[in-house]
């Protein structure tokens, strides 16, 4: 089945907040997606299939970096590459809007988003401890270079 990555609308923000529960132990609130929706320095992009939301990602371009906020699939739907396009968009967007790095911080445990990372070519450079509270974890910040040919 096709999946295709759009931009956000206020009718997806529903299956969105369902992704974002089932995703993340600090889930982001109603509002925190509505702004995010409505914030011109904001990207917020959504896989679709099927006319159904399977994933999404939202991003802030602040001056000539492009940081990455929240990135999720839904669980069904993992490990079939959507992730990893959800990103490639960002990053293009980014770069479109004059970006040159893109950087992100995620749990330290978390392996699988790390993995897909570094194999995008993200490379950690510092530790933010007692980041997270729910649990209690540090993140791990990590930047790409972008821009100029660099994705």
């Amino acid at each position: 089945m096709k999946v295709g990555i759009r931009s956000a609308l206020a009718g997806d923000l529903a299956a969105v907040e369902e992704i974002e529960k089932r995703s993340f132990t600090e889930p982001w609130s109603k509002l925190n997606f509505q702004q995010s929706l409505f914030d011109p320095a904001c990207l917020f992009l959504v896989a679709e299939e099927e006319e159904k939301i399977i994933g999404y990602a939202i991003a802030w371009v602040v001056l000539d970096e492009l940081h990455i906020g929240n990135l999720a699939v839904h669980p069904q739907r993992r490990n079939r590459g959507i992730g990893r396009r959800l990103l490639a968009s960002l990053i293009g967007h980014g770069v479109e809007k004059g970006c040159r790095m893109a950087t992100l911080e995620l749990r330290e445990s978390n392996q699988i988003a790390l993995n897909l990372y570094l194999k995008e070519g993200f490379r950690p450079v510092a530790l933010r401890k007692g980041y997270y509270q729910h649990p209690k974890e540090d993140a791990l910040v990590m930047i790409k270079e972008i821009g100029d040919g660099m994705v």
